[in-house]
């Protein structure tokens, strides 16, 4: 045998083995992938999803269908023994499995889970040493979303309306009874009484008047943002291990400094120093924000951490006249609700509360205007009873004729 046979004659051999060895990798292979997937491709297709009750189940099914896609390619690339297709196809299907882990691996891992997922995957171009700024910007964007959707919500769930109350009804007698949680005003309360020698049978009940009557001096927004202040005031002493009953001027000074110096803004800053003053004057403490290292603290407060203000666009009248010919043709009784509160409060300067809290009684329609009584506002807390006339316009967004609409 000459050297042109044998070097034939390997080749042959080796063509042979390559050809066996490819043949028992292809049968693996396909016996793999029928295990994996006994149908065909066709059979669920990302083309044909179903209506799904939540998004994380429509989207898991649509993976599967890919996944399911993949290895169909893959097998069917066996069945004609190309193998590079197969092995190509196979590796894909990995991709998706290994990015699905991922995926859920951060949605574990993160407080807003899926939100933050969805986050993510909005903005899919970025490097791999970008992956960590990427996943945090997300939790930032999906932690905002968040809050703005928690918002809305409450503001859905909140009334246009409060129904009128009538004395010794049970709000009042539940208002009667609450609790504001930080104030220590009943303890205070009780101690005086113990003090001035005063013992009688319903203390409990005239010590709860009295606390729901001091509390009611304030209107009840700016009580509860106090305690919240407060509270946050207390929760600091007790990690220092200080006394807040009453509190010493220079604890209040450093804890107005940790607020400076963790970038609080200075409303919240002055929120804090009022609140706490508030808090001494109602229980009778020495007042430990007349100190003047505690007021140079507010000051600083004010120049080094107050923040620009943003004005919002105004409303111009041609803005509700374009709103009231949206709604021209409407005899919808909520939409032309909403549209006379939002003309009254414009040509009236009126606050929504002092809008909502309106009755039938308190309108008086003339024949070149219309007369508002207002019985309640923020500017007029003693309930003086202000007067509120609208005249009547000659534009699709007259107040008073939208009122007899």
């Amino acid at each position: 045998m000459n050297r042109a046979e044998m070097s034939g004659f390997i080749e042959e051999k080796v063509k042979e083995v390559v050809k066996a060895n490819n043949e028992e990798l292809l049968g693996s292979i396909s016996n793999m992938l029928s295990k994996i997937s006994d149908k065909p491709s066709s059979a669920i297709s990302i083309l044909n999803v179903p209506k799904f009750k939540r998004k994380s189940n429509e989207e898991q099914f649509k993976l599967n269908a890919k996944v399911i896609d993949k290895l169909a390619v893959a097998q069917a690339a066996v069945e004609t023994q190309d193998l590079s297709s197969a092995k190509d196809s196979i590796i894909q299907a990995w991709e998706l499995l290994k990015r699905r882990q991922k995926l859920v691996l951060l949605a574990d891992t993160s407080d807003l889970g899926w939100k933050t997922v969805n986050e993510y995957e909005t903005n899919p171009i970025a490097s791999d040493s970008d992956d960590e700024r990427r996943i945090f910007k997300a939790e930032a964007r999906a932690s905002r979303k968040a809050k703005a959707d928690k918002t809305k919500k409450a503001r859905k769930s909140s009334r246009p309306y409060r129904r009128l109350e009538t004395s010794g009804s049970s709000s009042q007698t539940q208002q009667g009874t609450r609790q504001r949680p930080g104030s220590g005003l009943r303890q205070t309360l009780k101690s005086k009484f113990h003090d001035a020698g005063v013992n009688i049978n319903d203390e409990k009940r005239v010590i709860d008047r009295m606390a729901v009557h001091i509390l009611d001096s304030r209107a009840d927004s700016t009580v509860d943002k106090y305690t919240y202040q407060v509270k946050a005031f207390r929760d600091f002493c007790t990690q220092k291990g200080f006394l807040c009953n009453p509190a010493h001027s220079i604890h209040v000074a450093m804890y107005l400094s940790n607020l400076i110096d963790i970038g609080k803004s200075d409303s919240v800053i002055t929120a804090a120093f009022y609140g706490i003053k508030w808090y001494h004057n109602i229980n009778d403490f020495a007042d430990p924000t007349e100190d003047v290292i505690v007021k140079s603290m507010l000051e600083c407060a004010k120049r080094t951490n107050s923040r620009p203000r943003t004005k919002k666009d105004i409303i111009s009248s041609d803005h509700l006249k374009e709103l009231c010919n949206m709604f021209s043709d409407s005899s919808d009784v909520i939409v032309l609700r909403d549209l006379t509160m939002i003309f009254l409060s414009y040509a009236g300067f009126l606050r929504f509360d002092e809008v909502s809290n309106l009755r039938r009684n308190d309108i008086s329609i003339k024949s070149e205007y219309l007369s508002l009584s207002i019985k309640k506002s923020k500017t007029d807390i003693y309930r003086g009873d202000k007067e509120v006339l609208i005249s009547r316009g000659q534009t699709s967004a007259c107040p008073v004729t939208m009122l007899q609409r």
